[in-house]
């Protein structure tokens, strides 16, 4: 979805940057669903995606900005950079097809 954006709009995209920040997006390696009080996770998952992708991978700054910020509105700091509020708003698109959609 975020590459379907980017293509789209008429603006310079850091592909490289864009598909690295959007599979790990959600590196939070639990699994939200179980009911073990992660009733927070919307707020918090970011900063444990970050943790984890650090820990596994070199990131650029580009890529930090997407993971942690890609939760605006409900973490409270907005995206900095263009990729950012690309998964950003892809992350929005995907969650309301899925919640809509679910088959």
């Amino acid at each position: 979805m975020s590459v379907r954006i980017a293509k789209w709009l008429p603006i310079q995209v850091n592909m490289d940057a864009l598909v690295i920040g959007a599979l790990l997006h959600d590196y939070f390696l639990y699994d939200w669903h179980d009911g073990k009080g992660r009733h927070l996770h919307g707020f918090t998952h970011p900063e444990c995606a970050f943790r984890n992708a650090e820990k596994d991978y070199t990131l650029s700054p580009r890529v930090k900005n997407i993971i942690i910020r890609h939760m605006f509105p409900l973490t409270p700091v907005p995206p900095t950079c263009t990729e950012a509020w690309i998964v950003c708003i892809a992350d929005k698109i995907c969650a309301i097809e899925e919640t809509l959609f679910r088959r």
